[in-house]
């Protein structure tokens, strides 16, 4: 496990990413922070993941997402100790996430399992249970409905229409930084 220069370990989920490592463009800028140049050629450059154009591709960013709540439940529930996360930037929002090696691994092995029965397409709800240490009795349910995935092509498959709507948005592109073809 990697370790950080304040001794905290960095790799734990390799599909999170620490606030520190993260350009300050990409950060939120405070009360005080200067507005960018207000000039013609200023493009927003925002961290986006493309939207999934297969299924395998869609089952990954739902385990992504999966991963980034049980992180997210565990710390806001106090399951573990609140000073073992440490803030993080998921889908563009600060989210937090544990750094002991034992709960990043069975987080991970949670959602790779998940991830591996929605390409079989055998999970209808996936649910995160926090029991009572004292009696192992249910004190908190969350549970995550995967029966409305939508139908995305098999691997390697895209429809026409997306297809066509991308060459459309790269034209647009192209036009807004004045290249032309």
């Amino acid at each position: 496990m990697a370790q950080s220069n304040n001794g905290i370990a960095r790799d734990c989920n390799p599909r999170l990413s620490a606030v520190s490592d993260l350009p300050a463009s990409d950060l939120p800028a405070s009360s005080g922070a200067a507005p960018p140049p207000d000039n013609d050629n200023h493009i927003h450059n925002h961290r986006t993941s493309p939207l999934p154009d297969t299924y395998a591709g869609l089952t990954s960013a739902i385990a992504s997402f999966l991963a980034v709540s049980i992180h997210q439940i565990l710390y806001l529930r106090a399951v573990y100790p609140q000073p073992t996360f440490l803030p993080v930037r998921h889908f563009n929002h600060p989210v937090r996430q544990s750094r002991h090696p034992k709960v990043c691994s069975w987080v991970t092995d949670a959602c790779a399992a998940v991830e591996a029965q929605l390409l079989k397409c055998s999970v209808a709800a996936v649910s995160v249970v926090i029991l009572s240490a004292r009696t192992n009795r249910p004190l908190e349910r969350y549970t995550f409905d995967m029966t409305q995935i939508p139908e995305v092509p098999a691997e390697g498959k895209r429809r026409k229409e997306d297809a066509k709507e991308d060459a459309k948005e790269d034209d647009g592109r192209e036009r807004m930084n004045g290249d032309t073809k």
